[in-house]
């Protein structure tokens, strides 16, 4: 195991309610099936960086206890040339949403993370002919999200391949008060 002080690449995840879980992890394997990729949990990435896990635990502490579960609008359904965001919703992002990022930002040294509100639903590497037709065919599936927990996952310095996927681990994970 990891020694607690030595700095890790951590992602802090915001991770949906039990019943949006349930319904975008479904998608997302019928997805990645489909496009015989590696199905992930869904979440939305608050920041990332290198951290250690003792601030990591704390930062969490701290933040899920100043949080109550909220809803996130969906702004639609988009896909870039980004292996991150192949296909992926669109979220709007609100005051407390960016204060919930900086909240954990400030936790942490200074990192390269830039904030993006959105939440993937496939990483595979694609033409964008196929992306923008995956993007109409799909629709939005639902218009807001509920979040209620932040997840803390050992990932690796980049998301660049299924390989980086598939080594995701999550270390902490909190219910919003």
């Amino acid at each position: 195991m990891i020694g607690d002080d030595v700095p890790e690449r951590v992602s802090i995840w915001l991770i949906p309610s039990d019943e949006h879980r349930s319904l975008l992890s479904r998608y997302i394997e019928e997805l990645s099936e489909r496009l015989h990729s590696v199905p992930f949990e869904p979440h939305i990435t608050l920041f990332s960086g290198r951290i250690s896990f003792h601030q990591v635990f704390r930062a969490l502490d701290f933040a899920a206890d100043r949080c109550p579960p909220f809803y996130l609008q969906v702004n639609g359904i988009k896909s870039e040339d980004l292996f991150t965001k192949t296909l992926y919703l669109s979220i709007k992002g609100t005051e407390d949403l960016l204060d919930l990022s900086k909240l954990l930002g400030s936790y942490f040294s200074a990192s390269s993370f830039s904030f993006d509100p959105h939440l993937s639903l496939a990483y595979k590497n694609l033409p964008e002919l196929t992306r923008k037709s995956l993007a109409r065919e799909t629709g939005v599936m639902m218009s807001s999200i509920k979040f209620s927990s932040l997840q803390a996952v050992h990932t690796p310095i980049s998301a660049k391949t299924e390989n980086d996927i598939r080594i995701w681990k999550p270390v902490y994970s909190i219910r919003l008060a």
